[in-house]
């Protein structure tokens, strides 16, 4: 079986654990404007914030975080 399907699925998994938990330390507002700033930069850097955007599986995981550290 080819492993690279559990490569990608751990790989967005740990993606998600970053933006959520970056989302968190620097808060939202923050958060979106770094990622603003990043639009406005060179081609992969408008990759890192497409990447890195606020989805709402970021958001909800955010938020479950915001209150097991509360």
């Amino acid at each position: 079986l080819p492993r690279w399907p559990l490569t990608l699925l751990v790989v967005l998994v740990i993606l998600l654990l970053l933006k959520a938990g970056l989302h968190v330390a620097i808060g939202g507002g923050a958060y979106d404007h770094r990622v603003a700033a990043l639009r406005q930069g060179s081609k992969v850097e408008q990759i890192g914030a497409w990447l890195l955007q606020a989805d709402p599986a970021t958001l909800a995981l955010a938020e479950r975080m915001r209150r097991l550290l509360d």
